[in-house]
This record gives C-alpha cells, sequence and structure tokens, in this order.
C-alpha cells in the first residue's frame, strides 16, 4: 500500500506568521495534488495543532489531529516527523508499506514523482532527491525534505535529535544507507515558510 501523508500546520510558531495567505497556500496546494493523485495512492492529512473543525476538513479525505506543534524542539523538522509518526501509528500502516511525505504548501506541478512511486516501489527503500535548497545544488548528504518517498519501516523510528545537523543533512545520511531511487527533478514548487521564498525543484 502507498499513503501520501500531506503535513499541515495551520498555526504556525516557526518562521513568517500569515494565517490567510497560508491558508491561501494550503487550499491551493493540496487542491493541486489531490488532483494529480494516481487512485492506488491513499491520501491523508495531519495537522499538528488539536482536533478542531478547519477548512482541511472539506477535502474529503481523512484528516488526522495531533497535538505535536505544543512540543518544542530546536527546529520545526522533529514536530513534522513526529505527525509523520503518529499517522503511522494510527492508521497501522504496515512496515513494507511506502509512505509518501509532501508539506502542504507544496505544490506538485506533474504526476511525474508520484507515478514513479507507484511503478519502482517495490524495486526501492525510497524516492529521495538529493539537493541543498538553500544553495540549490546537488549535495550528497542533504536532501529535499518536503517532498519524498520511503517505507515506512525506514522512518518509524528515526529521530533529529543530533542539533549539529539539520534534519535534511540527517535524514538524507540515514537513506544513503538504504537502497534509495536518487530523483533527479521532483517536478514541485516549493513554498519556505521561514522566508515564504519559492523554488521548483
Amino acid at each position: 500500500m502507498i499513503y501520501l501523508i500531506i503535513t499541515t500546520c495551520i498555526q504556525n510558531k516557526w518562521g513568517v506568521r500569515h494565517t490567510a495567505l497560508r491558508e491561501t497556500e494550503y487550499k491551493t496546494a493540496i487542491q493541486a495534488t489531490l488532483s494529480l493523485l494516481p487512485p492506488s495512492i491513499k491520501p491523508i492529512i495531519v495537522e499538528n495543532n488539536g482536533l478542531r473543525p478547519t477548512f482541511l476538513d472539506f477535502f474529503d479525505v481523512p484528516v488526522y489531529y495531533t497535538n505535536n506543534n505544543s512540543r518544542y524542539y530546536w527546529h520545526k523538522g522533529c514536530n513534522e516527523l513526529d505527525d509523520i509518526q503518529s499517522v503511522i501509528a494510527a492508521y497501522k500502516i504496515q512496515d513494507d508499506d511506502t509512505i509518501i511525505k509532501l508539506t502542504g504548501r507544496y505544490n506538485p506541478i506533474t504526476n511525474r514523482f508520484f507515478n514513479q512511486v507507484v511503478e519502482d516501489e517495490s524495486k526501492f527503500d525510497g524516492f529521495v532527491k538529493f539537493f541543498n535548497v538553500c544553495t540549490k545544488e546537488f549535495m550528497t548528504h542533504d536532501c529535499v525534505l518536503g517532498l519524498f518517498a520511503i517505507k515506512a519501516k525506514h522512518i518509524k523510528n528515526i529521530n533529529f535529535n543530533d542539533i549539529s545537523r539539520i534534519p535534511e543533512v540527517q535524514f538524507a545520511t540515514h537513506c544513503r544507507l538504504l537502497n534509495i531511487c536518487e530523483v533527479k527533478t521532483l517536478e514541485c514548487r516549493c513554498c519556505f515558510g521561514d522566508t515564504l521564498e519559492t523554488l521548483y525543484v
């Protein structure tokens, strides 16, 4: 089984706070994502500010609410990882199921990445673009953490506790030990919450 976990945080404590813009970006990106999704992939939205009615409920896909944003870590990637692991546990996702993780305000332009995962998921432990989004160049031990795919067993127990290395580096280093398909292009528009900068990768 392949699951798409779309991570969201409506009330962010990291980066630029612009509630109306953030909601618009989520609505636009999630709607576009769902329109591109192959029927064999099961989407789940996760939001981490507690159970309550939100605009996410109107996408006609399961929404799982956590309280993980109340936890204070050294990096927002830790809260996001908590959300992914919470969904895996709540939905009893199996070790050999594949998880596609997508940051909710990231907008795939085509379904190329989804189709690649569907076609080749039995051949690989995961699909990752090794790339530094700050320097905008390939790096062996850095990656795009906003969109990747990986077998659930390889993300269930990982943590980002090493404060000397950003989560992107820790995850890329972890993936280098696995049978990973190196994705050349994700064909995705990334919107970074810290600066509102956009980047196509």
